[in-house]
C-alpha cells in the first residue's frame, strides 16, 4: 500500500512539473515575442521620422 502510495505522488508531481513547464515555457515565448514586437515598432518609428 505504501509502495502504490509512493508511486500514485510521483506521478502527480511529474504531472503537475509538465504543466508548470508549459506555463513557464509560453510565459518566456510571450515575453520574447513582446520584446521583438516593441523593438519592430521602435524601428518603424525611427524610419518615419
Amino acid at each position: 500500500m505504501c509502495q502504490n502510495r509512493v508511486h500514485f505522488i510521483k506521478e502527480h508531481f511529474d504531472k503537475a512539473q509538465d504543466v508548470f513547464m508549459d506555463h513557464t515555457y509560453a510565459n518566456v515565448q510571450t515575453k520574447i515575442a513582446g520584446r521583438l514586437f516593441s523593438i519592430h515598432r521602435i524601428k518603424r518609428r525611427e524610419k518615419e521620422k
